[in-house]
């Protein structure tokens, strides 16, 4: 393992170890921590998909209920992350899970529709995924799924926090998005929706390595515009922003 991967695994496991110590509203919301109990697919796409020096950095908000919730990938959708990225592994039960968004792991019959839309465009670049990492790396802001304790089990995004536990949240994932940079040292952060861009704004702001952030608009199927032709839309983002020459 090269020093650079010594470190990335070290940060992470700070970064986990901390959220995990993190009160949040019991009676309201399930904190989902991936990095637990998926850790052994998380490390492995550390190692294996980022990369010191790769320009850019794509940016996501959290886990998504059926992705980096399930497996630890960040926006893992299942047939992406067995399929493409070929990673593979057990998930540790999660007894604690809503009943509506219980873990299963690679065994997840639902799809990722953010997840699949965004690797998708890095696959039509990079068909076979051991090409990409030199040139970009994707990794998420926060690492903690939560799941509304109501029947439904509605995903909550870390913005939506009430302030008394979005606040502390954040500043573990600053600090630790701080040192990554600082780490990969890339040329440009895309935040992937405006969540992610704002993170990456104040993260170039505060660290020491010149760093350039863009966007792109978030896949979720919960865009009317991104169910318009996300793909298409993403990539005339990176080629109006001068970043497609990168891929």
């Amino acid at each position: 393992m090269t020093a650079f991967h010594r470190r990335l695994i070290q940060r992470t496991e700070e970064l986990r170890d901390s959220c995990m110590a993190l009160s949040f509203p019991e009676k309201d919301l399930i904190p989902y921590h991936p990095l637990s109990y998926a850790w052994p697919l998380h490390r492995d796409y550390l190692l294996t998909y980022v990369q010191e020096g790769a320009p850019l950095f794509f940016l996501g908000m959290n886990p998504g209920p059926f992705g980096m919730g399930q497996n630890g990938i960040p926006f893992g959708e299942v047939t992406v992350v067995k399929d493409y990225l070929r990673l593979s592994g057990k998930v540790k039960p999660f007894p604690g899970a809503h009943a509506k968004r219980p873990v299963t792991g690679l065994s997840c019959e639902r799809s990722e529709v953010s997840g699949k839309r965004l690797w998708s465009l890095v696959a039509q670049v990079y068909p076979d995924a051991t090409c990409f990492p030199p040139h970009l790396s994707v990794m998420n802001y926060c690492p903690v799924l939560f799941a509304d304790k109501g029947e439904g089990g509605r995903n909550i995004v870390p913005e939506k926090l009430p302030q008394k536990y979005r606040r502390p949240l954040e500043n573990l994932c600053d600090a630790y998005l701080d040192d990554v940079v600082t780490l990969i040292r890339p040329q440009v952060i895309v935040g992937v929706g405006a969540y992610a861009t704002v993170k990456g704004e104040a993260c170039a702001r505060r660290i020491a390595h010149p760093v350039n952030v863009s966007t792109v608009l978030h896949p979720s199927p919960a865009s009317p515009a991104a169910n318009r032709g996300w793909k298409e839309m993403a990539i005339s983002q990176l080629k109006e922003a001068s970043l497609w020459h990168y891929l």
